[in-house]
């Protein structure tokens, strides 16, 4: 009976020991996980996006009608002090492009090479340095490392900006970008004499840029640009100062070509060739409506 008493007591204490090591140890593990934990939550990336602010100082409200400035208020043009403005948001706009079907997903762009860069757009890669470490732009959001309450980005050589982290935890870059110009820029390289698919074409269509102003195109028609085939448009190619102009850019191919590429999409339509913004999106290079 006595060897019997001896051998539980000694299963007990063995048992007893092994709990309290276990115990003991659980807190050091525990401890030890929670800190793997936080180390990867704070190693994650966070999100920054780009907002598109467009100005219009070249557009004239005197002579839009009730139903475009009805249009321009519902695409989101408003007056903010003094000055004709526009707030877009890339990523939300892509996506929701993506989703209708309008454009491709980042990922299967790629696959289809729609994302290779020319020669001349590697000067303006869509990239940012955020704190000084060069950062891809993916439909116009970019990656912050950490969670700094602020970051330095500097979004090419004349613009770099201080940005603070919002409520929601985004850091918010807004670049402001002059409409007029843009249109300006894309019919000036209407003229390109080298430009693909211009070799067909008479001496007199081959000024369409600057004879079409007013014309209504129809879908098929040869087009220099595709940046008046939005969902609002009155399918004309008209001049920067037209309020219609900008109605008929919104949601063209050539406003999701400035989405999508936002800074290497300044060489629009340069010599490679005509529509280029449709050909780099993967719609068709001729006159068509969204």
């Amino acid at each position: 009976m006595k060897k019997k008493s001896i051998m539980r007591k000694m299963v007990l204490s063995v048992v007893t020991s092994v709990v309290t090591i276990s115990l003991a140890l659980f807190p050091m593990i525990a401890s030890a996980s929670t800190t793997k934990s936080i180390a990867e939550v704070q190693s994650q990336p966070e999100k920054g996006e780009i907002i598109l602010k467009y100005t219009a100082p070249d557009v004239d409200l005197s002579i839009a009608t009730e139903e475009q400035l009805k249009t321009l208020k519902k695409i989101g043009w408003k007056m903010e002090d003094g000055e004709l403005v526009q707030y877009r948001s890339i990523s939300e706009e892509i996506d929701t492009a993506i989703n209708e079907g309008y454009l491709s997903s980042y990922e299967d762009a790629e696959k289809m090479g729609l994302l290779a860069m020319d020669e001349e757009d590697e000067e303006n890669k869509d990239t940012l340095l955020v704190d000084g470490k060069e950062t891809e732009i993916k439909d116009g959001q970019f990656e912050v490392i950490g969670s700094p309450e602020s970051v330095e980005i500097r979004y090419d050589e004349n613009t770099t900006k201080n940005v603070k982290k919002s409520e929601d935890g985004k850091y918010r870059l807004v670049i402001e970008q002059d409409l007029g110009e843009v249109i300006d820029e894309m019919d000036e390289h209407s003229h390109d004499s080298d430009m693909e698919g211009m070799t067909h074409l008479s001496t007199q269509s081959s000024t369409i840029g600057t004879l079409g102003y007013g014309d209504k195109y129809k879908p098929g028609d040869w087009v220099h640009c595709n940046r008046f085939n939005g969902p609002h448009t009155d399918d004309r190619h008209l001049q920067k100062w037209h309020p219609q102009a900008i109605i008929n850019f919104y949601h063209s191919d050539c406003d999701y070509g400035a989405l999508r590429y936002c800074k290497s999409h300044k060489n629009c339509n340069q010599k490679y060739r005509a529509a280029y913004c449709s050909w780099k999106l993967g719609h068709s290079t001729k006159y068509h409506r969204h």
